[in-house]
Parts: C-alpha cells; sequence; structure tokens
C-alpha cells in the first residue's frame, strides 16, 4: 500500500517521461508547475492554444484519443468548457461511465492515505451515480496498490433517519455491496467514527473499519469540498486532486494551489496512467 506523496513520487520517478496535454496554459503557475515535472523527468508537455477554448478543448481530447498525447491538464480555461470536450462521446474519450473526482489527501495523524470523493464533479447524487463514484475510486486505489480499501458512506449520524435523506442512500450503498469481495463497505458513518475507532467505541458504533479507511464517500459535493478544503488550509494536510471515469486523468489546477499541490497532481495523473495502462 502507497502510504504518502513521497511514496507516490518514488513510484513514478524513474518511468519515461508521459506526454501531458496541457489546455490554454496562460498563467505563470501552471508554467512554473510544468517546469518541476520537467525537471524530474514526468512529462513532455503538448500545448493546445486557441482564441476558442471550445476547440483547444476538444483538440486535446483528440490527441489523447489519436494516441498524440496521453493525459490532460487543465490550463486557463473554465472547467465546465473543458469536461464538455471531455464527455461528449462524439469525442470518443468518455468511457461507459461517469466522471467523478477524487481528492487524495495526507496526514501525520492518520496512517494512510485518504481518498475522498466527490467534491468537483457529480451535484445530484443517486444510487447510479454512487455507483460510479464507488467503482471510480475503487480502481484508482489499486494505482495505489491498496488491496481491499475500506469505503465509508459519509453522513451526519450511523442511523437512517427517513427525514435525513443522504442516511437513507448511505445505508442502501453499503447493503448493495455487503458482499463485494473486492472491498469492506460500511455506511451510513459519521466522519469522527471514520477517522478515529476510538470515536466509534465512545458512541458504541459496532465497525469494523473505523480509523481505517481508505476511501470517503460523501453525501454530497458541498461537503466532500469543504472536508477537503478545510483540512488543506486549516489542516495543513498534503493533497491533490483528479477526475476519473473517463479514457485517461484530467488534472484541474487550482490558482490557490500551492506549487507542491499542483505537482502532486500530476503525479497522481502518472499514476492513475500507469493504472490504465495496467487494466484497472
Amino acid at each position: 500500500m502507497i502510504r504518502s506523496f513521497d511514496e507516490i513520487y518514488k513510484a513514478i520517478d524513474g518511468l519515461p517521461p508521459v506526454r501531458l496535454a496541457v489546455v490554454n496554459p496562460v498563467q505563470d503557475y501552471i508554467y512554473q508547475t510544468m517546469d518541476e515535472a520537467n525537471k524530474r523527468g514526468w512529462i513532455k508537455q503538448i500545448i493546445f492554444k486557441n482564441e476558442n477554448l471550445e476547440v483547444a478543448s476538444k483538440n486535446a481530447v483528440l490527441a489523447v484519443v489519436n494516441k498524440k498525447a496521453d493525459f490532460i491538464m487543465k490550463g486557463d480555461v473554465e472547467t465546465s468548457i473543458l469536461l464538455q470536450a471531455v464527455m461528449d462521446k462524439n469525442n470518443g474519450l468518455i468511457a461507459n461511465q461517469n466522471l467523478s473526482h477524487v481528492a487524495v489527501l495526507e496526514s501525520s495523524y492518520y496512517d494512510r492515505l485518504m481518498l475522498m470523493t466527490d467534491g468537483g464533479v457529480n451535484i445530484k447524487l443517486s444510487e447510479s451515480i454512487m455507483e460510479t463514484i464507488l467503482e471510480n475510486a475503487v480502481d484508482f486505489a489499486k494505482a495505489l496498490q491498496i488491496e481491499k480499501p475500506n469505503i465509508a458512506f459519509l453522513s451526519l449520524i450511523e442511523k437512517v433517519v427517513d427525514k435525513i435523506p443522504e442516511t437513507i442512500l448511505a445505508e442502501s450503498m453499503a447493503e448493495k455491496y455487503a458482499t463485494d469481495v473486492r472491498i469492506n463497505v460500511e455506511g451510513p458513518m459519521a466522519l469522527d467514527v471514520a477517522f478515529s475507532e476510538k470515536a466509534a467505541q465512545a458512541k458504541g458504533i459496532q465497525t469494523e473499519i473505523a480509523g481505517k479507511i481508505d476511501i470517503f464517500i460523501g453525501p454530497n459535493i458541498s461537503t466532500i469540498n469543504f472536508t477537503v478544503k478545510s483540512l488543506m488550509i486549516l489542516g495543513k494536510v498534503n493533497g491533490a486532486g483528479i477526475i476519473l471515469g473517463s479514457k485517461c486523468p484530467i488534472i484541474l489546477l487550482s490558482r490557490s494551489d500551492s506549487i507542491k499541490t499542483k505537482l502532486n497532481s500530476i503525479a497522481l495523473g502518472i499514476l492513475a496512467l500507469k493504472g490504465v495502462q495496467n487494466g484497472y
């Protein structure tokens, strides 16, 4: 199991450089990130610019489809424009499932990497969307060498309450995957229990995986988005994010991210690409 970004770096150092399609890079922070990745021998960037950003985005997507690039990174283009090109089935990049965002966090207070999803793509959740979110995260967990990930469907509380629909969905999903031999799954589960076995004991919660969660699946996009940002800004955890579910990883950089976080995201993309090439 890979437990840190240092271990991720070691896993990709020495690999042949990948061809990174970068859509409309303008800001200095994008070039600084590419320079750092180049120094490490990770990438060879291919720049896609056009006055029409929809055209630039489509050209980057087609470069991957035509095997002239390996994966995509967002430059100075609206996320919605880039993802529209990615999700256009006529362009040939989208697989037979939805996209989802996974944030990967590393904290000195937790003994493993935390995969938190989905805080960036899917706004309205249903069982089918939750299935996609889970499957994308489980596939990526393989790239992190997590053999049998522990998964929590997060909620406000651990019991089902009719007036809190997220608890109903969490229980339904946990029951659906209860016999899946690939994973261990529980829900609904509050975040304190997910983080801490002691919290579970104090609350009298019967659980096999509290304090050992690998994949945290949130009840909505805002919950995971707020949680990730809070941990990274106030908790100073090391982190990055990636979009999964297409035929290649998609990296979305934020201007507010540190160079370290941006470099982490490229590293995740390379690791995910390695996983895709290995059949998962």
